[in-house]
């Protein structure tokens, strides 16, 4: 009987420890949590105390940075850059910006980095082209900034610089220079024998997906006008593919008034390899054979023979359409036929002048409107069309009926 009860006594002794031990253990971990979170609250709090934040001086200024070109007084007449602009002088010494029936312009800033310097821009939009004067905008009073520059804001671009100019009366033979420049581009010929239009035409003509009615033609943007020291211009082709706005870049450059141009994208690249694909003796030269001699268009008596001329006389033309029927010709029956030339229904100041061919069996032609005075052409086919397109700056549009 003794023994049961020590037992039983052990037993219940056994227990009141491991219960007192249990509650020390819990009370050592929460005295533990209560001084981890004392120290946390101390670490956070010296923390603070010794690391405020300090706001970025420099960040979201872009009212500031145009507020600060705007402002700025040019020698002309001591006008503002926004009176001068908004006087128009942009489409005074480039009217070409006119005729392109643009979005009107805005004004737009960017951070350069994380520094105290912001780039504003005037911008023009042409299809997915971004252009304008352009200025980098020195915010710091104590910041570097440039020479030249004007209460910290420098232009960086041509038509920046003639937003400061006084008298920009003989710049304008600069700035207006679209056709020369083009011209300049699209004469130059390749190893092959073709000159530039006849590759993009190939380029065209191998991608169906683009319609027509996507492809844009080319812009001309003076970007450095250096009348005494080197004359750079960027030049786009714009196209449309599906929902996305491709675009082909060159860069012309004159110096000691020679050109010379190189591509500046991928595109540009990619067309201009096309140049090598066709051999320029494959193409087929559609000239009368009674008209392949030189004769001044208007030296000639009659007059849609002298509509005939003026057109033959821009071998780009020419050769752009031999071409297109040339590269269509080595998956398609052509049969090259004759000119055809006759008064315009509408007027005798101009004549249809028309190439005519056959393709798969069906009649076809490439036609024109062709002014028999000075020579202005009028493309009336899909082909002319596209011709035109890659070749000037302007496709001229038939006037409208009276």
């Amino acid at each position: 009987m003794r023994q049961r009860t020590r037992l039983q006594l052990a037993a219940g002794l056994l227990a009141v420890l491991i219960v007192a031990l249990c509650a020390v253990i819990v009370l050592a971990v929460l005295s533990r949590g209560r001084q981890r979170q004392t120290l946390v609250s101390d670490l956070v709090a010296q923390s603070a105390a010794a690391a405020p934040v300090v706001a970025d001086p420099w960040a979201r200024r872009e009212t500031d940075a145009v507020l600060a070109v705007q402002r700025i007084v040019t020698p002309a007449e001591g006008l503002t850059i926004r009176q001068r602009i908004d006087q128009g002088i942009l489409s005074q010494t480039m009217p070409w910006l006119s005729g392109l029936g643009l979005p009107e312009a805005e004004w737009y800033a960017r951070r350069v980095a994380d520094t105290s310097v912001y780039e504003v821009r005037y911008r023009y939009r042409w299809q997915a082209v971004q252009f304008g004067p352009r200025w980098l905008v020195q915010l710091n009073p104590e910041g570097m900034r440039p020479d030249g520059a004007n209460d910290g804001v420098l232009p960086v671009n041509a038509m920046a610089s003639l937003v400061h100019t006084q008298d920009t009366a003989p710049l304008v033979r600069y700035f207006d220079r679209s056709d020369e420049v083009l011209k300049a581009l699209t004469e130059h010929r390749f190893a092959s024998g073709l000159r530039l239009p006849s590759s993009l035409l190939i380029f065209f003509a191998g991608r169906e997906a683009v319609d027509l009615a996507n492809v844009f033609g080319w812009l001309v943007v003076p970007e450095v006008i250096e009348p005494s020291g080197e004359l750079n211009y960027r030049v786009y082709f714009q196209w449309r593919e599906g929902e996305q706005v491709e675009d082909a870049i060159w860069q012309v450059s004159y110096r000691d008034n020679q050109p010379s141009f190189r591509p500046r994208d991928r595109r540009a690249e990619d067309i201009m390899a096309q140049g090598g694909s066709l051999r320029a003796e494959s193409v087929i030269d559609i000239r009368p054979m009674t008209m392949r001699d030189e004769v001044d268009p208007s030296a000639e008596q009659e007059d849609c023979r002298r509509a005939l001329r003026y057109l033959l006389a821009d071998g780009r033309v020419v050769e752009g359409v031999g071409t297109l029927l040339s590269f269509r010709a080595q998956s398609s029956t052509v049969e090259y036929r004759t000119w055809r030339v006759d008064y315009s229904p509408q007027t005798r100041e101009r004549c249809v002048v028309e190439y005519l061919y056959n393709e798969d069996g069906s009649e076809r032609s490439v036609s024109w409107e062709v002014a028999h005075s000075d020579g202005r052409r009028y493309p009336t086919s899909e082909l002319s069309r596209l011709t035109e397109l890659a070749v000037s700056t302007r496709v001229n549009e038939l006037p409208a009926v009276p």
